[in-house]
């Protein structure tokens, strides 16, 4: 093989690993929202979701790709490029004086969350933050990035 072409081939390598991953991750996460609400996911919805969050890998965007309850008020946040954030939402929810977010102090509701093309969020967006808040774990105590 010609030496010039081992760094491309090694990018490509690189590339085609970190699809596989993701691809891998967005399986995964099908499993497990097919098994927590049974039938009730629609397929061609799902594969939209897959789709849509593929695009936005392939543009280079941040993703929330796996959310895991971690106790109390907290959730471990995975992101497309392998990074992963440990966020206590506990003082943004105590703070907050609006009463759509104040209901999901109760746990029960807390832990009703959702990821779906790329975003966290509960209750159909009811509640909800930027990417980039979760990818940099800087929550605003205040209400202006909760409500859609």
């Amino acid at each position: 093989m010609s030496k010039s072409l081992e760094p491309t081939l090694a990018h490509l390598k690189a590339q085609v690993e970190a699809e596989l991953q993701l691809l891998g991750q967005l399986i995964g996460q099908f499993e497990a929202d097919q098994k927590a609400h049974g039938n009730e996911l629609d397929d061609h919805l799902v594969l939209a979701g897959f789709a849509h969050t593929l695009q936005s890998y392939y543009n280079g965007e941040i993703l929330v790709i796996h959310v895991s309850y971690e106790g109390d008020y907290r959730l471990k946040i995975e992101f497309n490029d392998g990074t992963s954030q440990l966020i206590d939402f506990r003082e943004f929810l105590e703070n907050s004086l609006n009463p759509h977010i104040n209901k999901y102090q109760n746990l029960k509701l807390f832990r009703a969350f959702h990821v779906a093309e790329g975003d966290l969020f509960w209750n159909d967006y009811d509640l909800c933050f930027p990417v980039a808040d979760l990818y940099a774990n800087q929550i605003s105590k205040s209400d202006k990035h909760s409500l859609v």
